[in-house]
């Protein structure tokens, strides 16, 4: 996975053009980028989105991570099971 989606000169560029409306030929392709790949980085954000949602629902965001032992999912599913009744 990738850590970021636009390049330092990118973000430069970007902010210059929302603060100063600066723009040129660069500019104009950073924005022929982002309407061609927005419907695909919208999705993967909205999917990065729920796994982090779902990773805090389960106490898993802020400490390593690790894959739950097979008893303790049972456990949980069980509680979880005997809430619901």
């Amino acid at each position: 996975m990738r850590s970021y989606i636009f390049t330092r000169r990118e973000r430069e560029r970007l902010v210059r053009w929302l603060e100063e409306g600066y723009e040129d030929d660069t500019t104009r392709m950073i924005f022929v980028e982002i309407r061609r790949n927005m419907p695909r980085l919208f999705g993967d954000l909205t999917l990065m989105l729920k796994v982090m949602r779902e990773l805090m629902r389960r106490d898993r965001w802020d400490r390593r991570m690790r894959l739950p032992r097979k008893h303790e999912e049972r456990l949980k599913a069980l509680r979880a099971w005997m809430e619901l009744l």
